[in-house]
């Protein structure tokens, strides 16, 4: 197998476990999530809880396309839009100064930073590589370098994933005091010395 197909099998493995991931995370904690598009301050009440129900199955059930190689392109159109209206949305609202929840992964309390931009650009550069690339020389994870490729995936996401909680567990037990406004829309975090 070439190096630029082994290339395509990671991007496609990394975005499909990303995903299946972020699909699993929302639909387990579904009210999380609501709060999060809550926060976003772009969508009307009305469509809060219908999206709250979709974009998890929608994430699940593309991720499971891309991952068994059915109508990968397809998949990969998709996930391109979504991620792009989702970082539009973000990008928006940081550039105005909003404070708000990412709701990425589920959890109502991990802020929205360029970092978030910065990331979903790469998800989106993946799908955007995978939706250009011919569908019928990508071998699906029934083949052994799709599985070894998916265990790779898994291993680096995983990787990344135990990364970032330990620096999330590090800040959530560092000592700080947490000031709002009468209204509770503006934060102030002061570190306290220990």
């Amino acid at each position: 197998m070439s190096s630029t197909l082994y290339l395509l099998l990671f991007l496609r493995d990394v975005l499909a476990l990303t995903l299946l991931m972020s699909g699993v995370a929302k639909l387990i904690d579904s009210a999380g999530f609501m709060r999060a598009l809550t926060t976003y301050q772009v969508f009307p009440v009305w469509i809060i809880h219908p999206l709250t129900r979709t974009v998890p199955l929608i994430e699940l059930g593309l991720a499971i396309w891309l991952l068994t190689g059915l109508i990968p392109q397809l998949s990969a159109l998709a996930i391109t839009i979504i991620l792009a209206a989702f970082t539009a949305v973000i990008a928006r609202n940081l550039t105005r100064g909003v404070r708000f929840s990412c709701g990425c992964f589920g959890s109502d309390n991990v802020p929205a930073t360029w970092l978030t931009v910065w990331r979903n650009l790469v998800l989106l550069a993946m799908g955007g590589y995978l939706l250009f690339y011919p569908e019928s020389t990508l071998p699906s994870i029934n083949s052994y370098d799709g599985m070894m490729m998916l265990l790779t995936a898994a291993a680096v996401l995983g990787a990344i994933f135990v990364g970032f909680s330990w620096h999330r567990l590090s800040e959530m037990h560092s000592p700080r005091v947490v000031f709002t406004d009468a209204t509770g829309e503006r934060a102030q975090i002061v570190e306290v010395q220990q």
